[in-house]
């Protein structure tokens, strides 16, 4: 079990607060779909939601299993034993509202830290 507490993005480029949220879910929707590639998702015991055809107007991830969303932010992912499988860098689920994160359970490797 990983948790993170809330945590400040700070954006290279300097775009406002306003205009960086508005594009916030869609960066979370693209990253949650990179770890569900990189972890075998196909294979996962339940990815109700995660296979859906993407589009960011029509697929909301806040919806998937596993997901919890405040807001419109994840603020949790709860995957235990659900047959994830892969390497994959934590960084991919670095989200500022982040609070918990549960893989335990499954077979995954890759950078932690």
């Amino acid at each position: 079990v990983l948790g993170f507490g809330s945590e400040e993005i700070v954006s290279e480029n300097c775009l406002e607060a306003s205009a960086y949220q508005e594009t916030l879910p869609y960066v979370e929707n693209k990253k949650l779909r990179d770890f569900y590639k990189d972890t075998k998702g196909e294979d996962w015991y339940i990815n109700t939601g995660w296979s859906d055809e993407w589009s960011p107007e029509i697929v909301n991830h806040c919806n998937w299993f596993g997901i919890t969303c405040e807001d419109g932010f994840v603020t949790r992912i709860n995957l235990r034993n659900n047959n994830l499988s892969g390497r994959f860098s934590l960084e991919t689920l670095r989200f500022p509202k982040l609070m918990l994160l549960v893989l335990a359970e499954n077979n995954l490797s890759g950078r932690f830290s």
